[in-house]
C-alpha cells in the first residue's frame, strides 16, 4: 500500500486531530461521576463501558496519519494499565494536555528537543517530591491506617454518601446503621431489607444495579440520623 507523507504543520495538526478524538472520547469517563461511552460492536450488542484502556483500543479512525496520534495516546494508556491496573483515563487526560501543549509550542517556534528535556526535568522532579513523602508498607492495614471510632465517626459525617454495591440477598448491616446514625447517606441495592430502612430521597437511595448505585452519589445531605 503506498505511503501517505505529511511534514511540519500539516503533520502536527493531523497527528493533533486524532489525539483530540481519542482523549475527549476517554475524558468523560473520568472521576466517580464520569459518564458511559457506547461502542459499537461488529457482532452482538452495543457495548457501555467506562474504562479508558478498553474505549481507547476500540478507537480507530479512517484517516492513517490521524490514527496515528490516536496510537500515541493510546500506548500511553496502555503502558499505565500494565505497570498500575489503573489510571488509564488520567493517563490520557496528561497525555493528551502535553501533547497539545508541545505542538502549541514547536508551532510558535520551539525546539522540540528543548521541550522533550525541560518534560524529562519536570518528571524526575515531582517523582522525587513524591518519593520524599512516600513510606514502605507491608499490608492492607498499613495501607489505610489505624482508626479509632471518633476517627470512623468524622469520616462517615463528613462523607457525601456510605456506598454499598452488594449484591447478596442481605446487604443490610453495621456499618450502613453506623453510617445512618453519623447522618451520612446510605446508597444500597434494592434488596434484602434495605428497602424496610432506606427512605429514599431522604435517608439515601435504593438502585437496581452497581452503575444506579455510582450515580446515586451525587444526592444531597439528608436527614437520616436513627
Amino acid at each position: 500500500m503506498a505511503k501517505y507523507i505529511l511534514y511540519n504543520e500539516d503533520a502536527r495538526r493531523a497527528l493533533e486531530r486524532g489525539i483530540d478524538a481519542l482523549a475527549e472520547a476517554v475524558a468523560v469517563t473520568l472521576s466517580p461521576k464520569g459518564r458511559n461511552v457506547v461502542l459499537e460492536k461488529k457482532y452482538g450488542a452495543p457495548q457501555i463501558i467506562n474504562d479508558g484502556v478498553t474505549i481507547a483500543k476500540e478507537i480507530e479512525l479512517e484517516d492513517h496519519i490521524e490514527n496515528t496520534g490516536v496510537s500515541l495516546i493510546r500506548q500511553a494508556a496502555a503502558k499505565t494499565n500494565d505497570a498500575a491496573g489503573d489510571g488509564t483515563t488520567t493517563a490520557t487526560v496528561l497525555a493528551h494536555a502535553m501533547m497539545k501543549e508541545g505542538l502549541r509550542n514547536v508551532a510558535a517556534g520551539s525546539n522540540p528537543i528543548a521541550l522533550k528535556r525541560g518534560i524529562d526535568k519536570a518528571t524526575q522532579f515531582l517523582v522525587n517530591k513524591v518519593a520524599q513523602h512516600a513510606r514502605s508498607v507491608s499490608d492492607s492495614k498499613s495501607i489505610a491506617g489505624e482508626a479509632t471510632h471518633a476517627d470512623k465517626n468524622e469520616l462517615m459525617g463528613g462523607a457525601v454518601a456510605t456506598l454499598f454495591p452488594i449484591t447478596w440477598r442481605e446487604p443490610f448491616g453495621l456499618v450502613m446503621v453506623e453510617s445512618m446514625a453519623a447522618g451520612t447517606p446510605v446508597i444500597a441495592m434494592n434488596l434484602g431489607s434495605a428497602p424496610e430502612v432506606i427512605n429514599p430521597g431522604v435517608s439515601g437511595f435504593l438502585c437496581n444495579d452497581v452503575s444506579e448505585c455510582v450515580n446515586a452519589t451525587s444526592i444531597g445531605g439528608c436527614n437520616c440520623r436513627i
